[in-house]
């Protein structure tokens, strides 16, 4: 698709979403992502969007993030689900862990790779099961939160699965935190578990390793630090 072209389908999908007499007033490329190409888009309605951009090829991409975000949408709420006959942590063992483990392998040495499979196979000394199933944002951090036009908090990018609402917890306070309050009002509304401290490094773990596998070797030591940190508590 040519630029003429992609401008034209833009359009058209602003004009079908927002009524034929919106048009876009203004178009600017924003920084940040890893994925996608972000814009912000100025409307002649005098609303501001936030639109990413992929080729046709990665539909799956959008699909996926936009039946997370519905699914978000209707508990109106982080931390909230249904029960289900699931082992959370044989699925963070073996569909978050390992498989990153199993990618960043060619930064490990035997030692380490001792390690890590010792982790594995003590996870559930560790980590407990969730007394209620939680639809979880996955990859819950402040560049994900951002403030409407309305003034209100939203939620962006999301990597939903069902689990402890305490993994989504965890990666809030991973880089850099969100404010005290936030934390008083969820503590206020669900008291944390005994033990949180220590398995909020482990929850934490599949994020950094994600960053090792994407980034580089600067997240080795911390990957590192918190595997050893967990043996020690075994």
């Amino acid at each position: 698709m040519n630029t003429l072209q992609y401008f034209t389908s833009l359009e058209s999908a602003v004009s079908s979403l927002f009524g034929e007499e919106t048009k876009m007033e203004q178009t600017r490329q924003l920084s940040g992502g890893d994925s996608n190409e972000a814009y912000g888009l100025t409307l002649t309605d005098g609303k501001c969007i936030f639109m990413k951009s992929n080729s046709k090829e990665n539909l799956s991409f959008f699909t996926a993030e936009a039946a997370g975000l519905h699914a978000i949408a209707r508990t109106e709420a982080i931390g909230t689900g249904r029960n289900l006959p699931d082992s959370w942590i044989g699925f963070f063992r073996d569909c978050r862990l390992a498989p990153q483990f199993q990618d960043a392998d060619r930064y490990f040495e035997r030692e380490d790779r001792k390690k890590i499979l010792r982790l594995l196979d003590h996870l559930d000394e560790i980590l407990v099961e969730p007394q209620k199933p939680s639809l979880l944002h996955g990859d819950l951090w402040a560049g994900n939160v951002i403030t409407g036009n309305d003034g209100r908090a939203w939620l962006i990018d999301p990597a939903v699965s069902v689990g402890h609402a305490e993994a989504d917890i965890a990666m809030t306070e991973l880089f850099g935190g969100f404010p005290p309050v936030f934390y008083d009002a969820y503590k206020a509304a669900a008291p944390m578990q005994p033990g949180y401290e220590r398995r909020r490094d482990v929850y934490n773990l599949y994020h950094l390793l994600n960053h090792l596998n994407m980034f580089g070797r600067m997240y080795l030591p911390e990957v590192k630090y918190v595997v050893g940190r967990a043996l020690q508590s075994l």
